[in-house]
């Protein structure tokens, strides 16, 4: 017999392909039991409501790119703009637009300020500000760098959407790499 632990990460990974392959919007328990091997009151059993099953799925989803990120940049972050544009290149492949799209999905069920998916949000937008804030010096200050880390945030998430929904990629790389090198200065100055 599986130990509880393992049996609900087996669960939880099942549940992540689910979502990248069919979105959250229309999502329900029964159809992710079945994709997951499972009944629809073991899933509520495991995480206790269908919200906080997809808000522990975007976490581990958001826990395996950042990792897969990190792998990317060998562990290191140059800088604030550094980072944007590594990101950008990950994320604007095609074969990532699914994720994307899962992404800003939840972040729109999140807009309503309460329950799992603003939960989810906000450590989000802290764990990408971490790895972000890693990258600016530390002569910066501490109050600064982590100004600079919730800009490059959330002007990342700016841009994405502006591609998912425009697909023009030639104009939002331009301001994209004037935002970078702006970045970067700003990052270089003290507090």
């Amino acid at each position: 017999m599986r130990a509880r632990g393992a049996r609900k990460k087996e669960i939880l990974d099942a549940v992540v392909e689910h979502i990248l392959a069919n979105g959250v919007a229309n999502l329900s328990l029964r159809t992710v039991a079945a994709a997951s091997g499972t009944r629809a009151r073991l899933l509520i059993y495991h995480f206790g409501s269908k919200e906080r099953l997809v808000a522990e799925a975007m976490s581990a989803l958001r826990g395996r790119i950042q990792a897969s990120f990190s792998e990317m940049t060998g562990g290191r972050a140059d800088s604030p703009g550094g980072i944007m544009r590594t990101f950008w290149k990950w994320a604007t492949q095609k074969s990532n637009a699914h994720v994307l799209r899962v992404f800003f999905e939840v972040h729109i069920l999140a807009l309503s300020g309460s329950g799992p998916y603003a939960g989810y949000m906000k450590e989000s937008v802290a764990s990408w500000g971490k790895l972000v804030e890693a990258s600016i010096p530390p002569h910066a200050g501490r109050a600064r760098r982590q100004a600079l880390a919730r800009l490059v945030v959330d002007a990342c998430d700016g841009m994405l959407l502006d591609f998912l929904s425009t697909g023009e990629r030639r104009r939002i790389e331009e301001a994209l790499e004037i935002f970078a090198v702006e970045i970067d200065r700003l990052a270089m100055e003290g507090d």
